[in-house]
């Protein structure tokens, strides 16, 4: 299939550049301007839009790329009465890409409600997520003109049990509060948050099918999504769970959406399945980044370009439901026959022991049994474990807390807990993919900003994840020789992450797991300097030996109040 744009003006140069990005093969240009008629935008001509007349139909699809409504409906009789059917033979082309920079429709700003209510941010000119400061409670308020839409798709979503298994949990609220508005959802609070940057490949692989099993029964039941981005779903209870309510419409999927959502999801996923993870995990912490498919074709063979060509041609072509189907049956199949990248990484299976001897305590170490027990006399609601590896140290008691967050920079280590996760009841174990040295930033308009009086769009991982116990386990030395940081510097980014307790382990420079570290200049890596770190910012209320003893120590500590 080739493509002809019609409309020479300054969106035609944008879109000419969206479509060959992603190898759509155009032709040539039309526009009815005849002054224009002979000039060339980049290396194409502009033509009559007679030239159509001659072109074969079956071979050409027509692209509009007016933005003036007038105008574009005007172009669209134009071509009817040339013969030509309108999502069949020609189609808005600026529906295909985003290419504006600025987000259209009523961007935040302030809205009306009590003090007792704080405003999230948004894009959506139809709805405003508010929260109850106190109560842990989120809100939909939906603005008048969009109530009917928001009820119906509320209806079908309820007839089809998407709430709490495809969709979060959501109900029509009553109004209290005597808010200005006439329809008010209730989501489920969720706590906490994560996003796709911070899963693992087999998350973000599981995570790519659950969206697409989502889709083909939104499609059937005859809902669509608004947008095709990652940021609209995340983990609850163990399992996935898409939390933007306002993107769920009736009617079929735009394919500027479907376009997005491949551009978002499968190109990601193709690079981790390539071994490029660096590069996934690039596009997925930037959401400002452009993918498109010139960023895989480098990993991909002629048959797997092809194949993936394909799916991005077939969007010009869908028309109605049964496309749509057609369409999620065909990137289903190319999912399923994607190479599955097998990888190993330096700590793989560290914590393997652990889960083996977990159901027999005469087979514990001294350190399984002190970090145990330190848990138990404190007996947190929440616990967050910094450089946890395979997490048998922060899901131990999961049956006592509300949520266990394992955090490693080992993918494959959280690969790992992911599936026992999935396998074993642990519905209130997150595994989190991210480095305690590089926490995720605070995000306003996809952009990342530190430390600011700005209220973020999405909240940083300190903010999300901070939790009454914080556990870092065997991570110290690492983090000094290898990072170069030193104790006081340290200590304070654990402290960032507890609101009262924390669990640390100190391994001596003589300890045998360590002696091929470079240790040179790090005369001052002493136990008692440590200790000295610690009681700058926590108060030490208990400590044990570790696993071996000689040379490891473990100390429970409560954070000092300032």
């Amino acid at each position: 299939m080739k493509y002809i744009i019609f409309g020479a003006g300054n969106n035609a140069q944008m879109l000419l550049s969206q479509l060959r990005l992603n190898y759509y093969e155009v032709d040539f240009i039309v526009d009815n301007n005849k002054s224009r008629w002979g000039e060339k935008i980049q290396d194409l001509s502009i033509k009559s839009p007679t030239e159509l007349y001659s072109i074969r139909r079956d071979e050409y699809h027509i692209v509009l790329s007016v933005s003036d409504d007038k105008m574009r409906r005007q172009i669209c009789q134009q071509l009817i009465e040339m013969g030509f059917n309108e999502d069949i033979n020609f189609s808005n082309g600026l529906e295909l890409f985003n290419i504006f920079k600025e987000h259209p429709g009523k961007v935040s700003g302030y809205i009306s409600i009590p003090d007792s209510f704080s405003a999230i941010k948004t894009f959506d000119e139809a709805s405003r997520l508010i929260t109850l400061k106190d109560e842990k409670r989120i809100f939909r308020i939906v603005n008048k003109a969009f109530s009917e839409q928001y009820l119906e798709a509320f209806r079908i979503c309820k007839e089809n049990n998407f709430f709490g298994h495809y969709i979060i949990e959501t109900s029509i609220s009553l109004n209290k509060w005597n808010l200005p508005y006439d329809l008010i959802l209730e989501h489920k609070y969720i706590e906490p948050i994560s996003y796709c940057f911070e899963w693992s490949p087999e998350m973000f692989y599981d995570y790519v099918n659950f969206m697409i099993s989502m889709l083909k029964d939104l499609t059937i039941s005859g809902l669509a999504i608004s947008d095709g981005h990652t940021l609209n779903a995340t983990i609850s209870d163990g399992k996935f769970i898409f939390i933007d309510f306002g993107a769920i419409k009736t009617g079929i999927i735009k394919g500027s959406v479907l376009i997005e959502f491949l551009n978002t999801h499968i190109i990601p996923l193709i690079l981790m399945n390539k071994k490029q993870m660096n590069k996934a995990y690039l596009f997925l912490k930037n959401p400002g980044i452009e993918y498109t498919q010139e960023d895989v074709q480098g990993y991909l063979n002629e048959y797997e370009q092809n194949e993936l060509r394909e799916l991005y041609l077939f969007i010009t072509s869908i028309t109605c439901v049964e496309d749509v189907l057609v369409f999620i049956s065909k990137l289903s199949d190319y999912i399923l026959n994607m190479e599955h990248g097998t990888y190993q990484t330096r700590w793989d299976g560290y914590q393997n022991d652990e889960w083996n001897w977990s159901d027999d305590v005469n087979k514990w170490s001294e350190k399984m049994k002190h970090v145990i027990g330190m848990i138990n006399k404190v007996n947190p609601s929440t616990i967050v474990d910094l450089a946890g590896n395979m997490g048998w140290y922060g899901s131990y008691m999961r049956e006592n807390l509300r949520y266990s967050i394992i955090v490693d920079s080992d993918y494959k280590c959280i690969d790992c807990l992911w599936k026992k996760v999935q396998n074993i009841e642990m519905n209130n174990v997150v595994p989190i993919y991210m480095s305690l040295c590089t926490p995720t930033l605070d995000y306003y308009r996809d952009d990342a900003i530190g430390q600011t009086p700005i209220e973020p769009w999405r909240k940083g991982a300190i903010d999300r994840f901070r939790s009454e116990l914080v556990i870092a386990l065997a991570v110290i030395h690492h983090l000094v020789f290898s990072q170069q940081l030193t104790f006081d510097e340290i200590v304070n980014q654990l402290a960032l992450f507890s609101d009262r307790y924390l669990i640390v382990e100190f391994i001596d420079i003589n300890d045998m797991f360590i002696e091929y570290f470079i240790k040179k200049d790090f005369g001052w890596y002493h136990i008692d300097n440590f200790v000295k770190a610690l009681k700058e910012r926590f108060e030490i209320i208990d400590s044990a030996c570790s696993t071996p003893s000689d040379t490891r120590k473990i100390f429970l500590c409560e954070l000092r109040k300032s």
